[in-house]
């Protein structure tokens, strides 16, 4: 008798481990579940529209560090190749603010000195 195999053909996230970081602060994202493939080329990991870099993968769990993202709340988006994307829970990462310099560094006493 045939049976199929839902594991085999089914993504299902369970959970997502650090949901707010920055790119210079190395965050790394781990997603849980099951249905990924445990080579890392062929899953495929957004926030945001964001490309997250796949470090590690095996069947129930990804890795990749974040790269640079806009400020706030993004969607965290898995597709898996000749499987496509989850069903069900979905997941999201905060980019954490990031203010590079501050130009310039003094101002007067009376203010009005444009900071940019």
């Amino acid at each position: 008798m045939w049976s199929l195999n839902t594991d085999d053909i089914c993504i299902n996230l369970s959970n997502v481990l650090c949901t707010t970081g920055s790119s210079t602060d190395g965050t790394v994202l781990v997603i849980t579940g099951t249905g990924f493939d445990p080579i890392e080329a062929n899953n495929n990991v957004t926030i945001g529209g964001e490309p997250c870099t796949i470090t590690s993968a095996s069947e129930t769990q990804l890795e990749c560090d974040i790269g640079p993202g806009p400020a706030g709340t993004h969607d965290v988006i898995v597709y898996v190749s000749d499987k496509g994307y989850p069903s069900g829970n979905t997941f999201t990462f905060t980019y954490l603010f990031e203010l590079d310099s501050v130009e310039p560094s003094s101002g007067s006493v009376g203010g009005k000195t444009e900071i940019s």
